[in-house]
């Protein structure tokens, strides 16, 4: 009782605004939504943009750090840091993307050695900073899409006639 219940009911804060989901949440399955996008009232998908000032966690305590250092464990914040961190992944990943998208990712490793690089991706950058983050978002869309390509890439052996 009382604890986080993770499913998708498909109001998505990357579509809908709050006021829309928290609606068709009590609508139809007569529940109050309390998720972080919904009680911090995450912008959609379409409002984002990259250039927005993402929130920093402290690398030691995955606290939000507003100013130069945590304050929850004073550790300081190196911004400049983190950004090229971001930054540099954020090519990566976009290189990751070209290939996706301009058919050059053909064969089924391509295709695993993508989720693998994406998941890397994804991973560095919940560590370093809170959603909403516009690239993070693109790349759970990303990896979703190649794992519905995936799913369809089953290899079957081939049987030798008797």
């Amino acid at each position: 009782m009382g604890e986080q219940l993770y499913d998708n009911y498909g109001a998505l804060y990357a579509v809908h605004n709050v006021r829309q989901r928290q609606h068709d949440l009590s609508e139809q399955y007569y529940f109050t939504c309390c998720c972080l996008a919904c009680v911090h009232d995450w912008k959609p998908y379409v409002e984002m943009g990259y250039e927005e000032t993402p929130m920093y966690k402290c690398g030691t305590c995955q606290s939000l750090v507003v100013c130069e250092k945590c304050d929850k464990c004073s550790k300081k914040l190196d911004r400049v840091a983190i950004n090229t961190v971001l930054s540099k992944a954020k090519s990566a990943f976009d290189t990751e993307l070209v290939k996706l998208f301009d058919d050059s990712c053909k064969t089924v490793r391509q295709k695993e050695e993508m989720v693998k690089k994406m998941t890397v991706y994804s991973a560095l950058v919940n560590r370093l900073v809170f959603r909403p983050y516009k690239t993070l978002n693109d790349c759970q869309e990303a990896l979703k899409h190649v794992y519905n390509m995936l799913g369809n890439c089953t290899p079957v052996a081939r049987v030798s006639p008797k």
